[in-house]
């Protein structure tokens, strides 16, 4: 991911779906930087259309050799999709 959307300074789309209220059901955002926030945490910057006028972020926990392990998402102010979310994925539309 880091590559795609840090290095060639293009947006990526990135779906995601999951289990919301009941349903199952999915959600596609834009992924359109990468920053470091510390040794094991990454945010890509995301444009949502849910929230056009916020500053949005997809945050990728990783191990100490570097490899991403987890990945989480505020769908909502009081839902976040993830890792550990029974049903939750997701993928890189290229």
């Amino acid at each position: 991911m880091e590559s795609s959307a840090a290095s060639a300074k293009k947006p990526v789309l990135i779906g995601i779906d999951g289990y919301y209220g009941g349903n199952y059901c999915g959600h596609a955002i834009l992924g359109y930087g990468v920053e470091s926030v510390d040794s094991t945490t990454d945010r890509i910057l995301i444009y949502d259309n849910n929230y056009h006028l916020q500053q949005r972020y997809m945050t990728l926990k990783k191990n100490s050799s570097g490899t991403y392990t987890s990945w989480s998402y505020p769908l909502t102010d009081s839902t976040e999709w993830g890792t550990g979310h029974i049903g939750n994925d997701i993928s890189i539309i290229v």
